[in-house]
């Protein structure tokens, strides 16, 4: 499966936001947006779900216009997480996992057992079954993130879209959330994150995508990016970046960045 951004602008008013911007990402690529604040990195990834749409250009899966699609024709394709993730209504965390099947189910028709199997996989798959009978509206943000996570799954579409997936998480639950979004690079899925930590970025993508005022400045592998050397004119600071026991490691001037 292909996913390909072609030549994609985006206007808030008379606000360019998103300057002919081009993309292509295929199966089992985990493709992490870096950019500063109001970079284009969140409203990139809404013209790639048609949450907004696009001033001039197209996003294709497998060749076939998103654009054209019905809502839940892009459902079975794409999935989103968003940053935060609010619900007022008290749904179990199973029922609202269950909700992700909605696009493979014909009118009128319910879940079946099987689906209800596949939910509790999902839950398995991010190690939260525990939550399955919880009221969602009882759970922490953290909580509620992985709980969105595994609705997404279910759903079967093999394209992820994650904003800041791990701005609500403490640092445990952020790394088993990369963890899984590393395995499911290697299950064949594409996974796109919006991201703020230079260091999760580094160590979870197989492709860093830079963006500034609108514009991808640099797309490219981790090794690729480190030997641009573009980084410290970009966050105007000096960073150098370390390889050691199978993890980059960021440094800004004499200091480990923590993030």
């Amino acid at each position: 499966m292909i996913l390909e951004v072609k030549d994609l602008s985006f206007s808030y008013g008379r606000k360019e936001t998103l300057k002919h911007i081009n993309l292509r990402v295929e199966s089992g690529e985990t493709v992490a947006l870096l950019g500063k604040n109001g970079s284009g990195k969140s409203t990139l990834l809404k013209n790639i779900l048609h949450l907004l749409t696009p001033s001039s250009g197209e996003v294709t899966v497998g060749g076939m216009n998103v654009g054209t699609m019905t809502i839940k024709e892009r459902s079975r394709l794409l999935s989103y997480i968003p940053q935060e993730s609010r619900n007022i209504y008290s749904y179990s965390v199973l029922s609202y996992v269950l909700m992700g099947v909605t696009p493979t189910l014909s009118t009128l028709s319910s879940p079946k057992d099987k689906d209800e199997e596949a939910a509790l996989r999902a839950l398995d798959f991010f190690g939260i079954r525990n939550l399955k009978d919880r009221d969602i509206t009882t759970l922490s943000g953290g909580e509620r993130q992985l709980v969105t996570a595994s609705r997404a799954l279910v759903g079967g579409s093999r394209i992820l879209l994650f904003d800041e997936p791990t701005s609500a998480l403490d640092y445990g639950n952020s790394e088993c959330l990369l963890n899984l979004i590393r395995k499911l690079s290697s299950d064949g899925y594409i996974s796109i994150i919006s991201m703020h930590s230079l260091s999760e970025a580094l160590n979870t993508a197989s492709r860093i995508v830079l963006m500034k005022d609108g514009v991808i400045i640099f797309s490219g592998s981790v090794e690729e990016l480190i030997k641009a050397d573009i980084l410290s004119d970009y966050y105007n600071t000096p960073i150098s970046v370390e390889y050691y026991k199978g993890q980059y490691i960021v440094l800004k001037g004499w200091h480990d960045v923590v993030e």
